[in-house]
């Protein structure tokens, strides 16, 4: 249920470069760049925090080119992993963060031993080819009183969860899942829910981010 068809993941992979290649062209990089700061801001107010609440080293997981990774680029130790990073660094939206190590593949198949005290995952894990053993990775990467910070957009209508699992209505998002299967795949992989708030709602999905850590042996 949690991994996909190799050649599905593929065309969502080339509809998601695509997909930026067209989205970045139209902006001003300067300008986004700045833009996509408060944006980043708003959402850790939205879920009660601050920029100045993280520490230690950072991992941004599917980070794209402009993800999370951005208020702490010159301030923190940060791993970025993508499967499509070497294409995201060609835009002139992207600015490498001095203190960084850059991964340009699946989290699944991510082999570092670095430890991280805060792990994002922002609007990526449903991208994965295999959610399972994501999660098992960003979990094995968390250190032991780590924080992981994910978000994904999730069914409003079970109706419409069933059909889009079959029919591929929505291309750049291999999996099609719920609040519920999300709330069990977390926990299901040795993570403690803190919290899970809403940050919108559209028609057919609501974007939630949780907040987990490591469940205490």
């Amino acid at each position: 249920m949690y991994r996909v068809k190799h050649r599905r993941w593929k065309i969502a992979q080339f509809a998601e470069r695509w997909w930026w290649k067209i989205y970045i062209s139209k902006k001003d990089p300067s300008q986004y760049r700045q833009w996509k700061q408060g944006y980043w801001l708003n959402v850790l107010q939205k879920i009660g925090y601050q920029k100045d609440d993280f520490y230690g080293r950072i991992a941004d997981i599917g980070c794209g080119p402009n993800g999370i990774f951005q208020l702490f680029e010159k301030s923190h130790q940060i791993s970025l992993i993508d499967p499509l990073l070497d294409a995201y660094m060609l835009y002139d939206t992207f600015n490498k963060p001095s203190k960084s190590q850059l991964f340009s593949m699946q989290i699944e198949d991510f082999g570092g031993k670095i430890d991280h005290e805060f792990v994002f995952c922002f609007n990526a894990i449903n991208h994965m080819l295999d959610m399972q053993k994501a999660l098992q990775k960003m979990v094995k990467i968390l250190s032991k009183n780590g924080t992981l910070i994910l978000s994904c957009d999730v069914h409003n209508w079970y109706l419409l969860h069933q059909i889009f699992r079959f029919i591929p209505g929505d291309v750049l998002h291999p999996h099609q899942i719920t609040k519920k299967e999300m709330d069990s795949l977390l926990t299901h992989h040795g993570l403690t829910i803190k919290q899970c708030r809403q940050l919108n709602k559209k028609p057919i999905f609501s974007e939630y981010v949780w907040i987990c850590t490591k469940s205490e042996a």
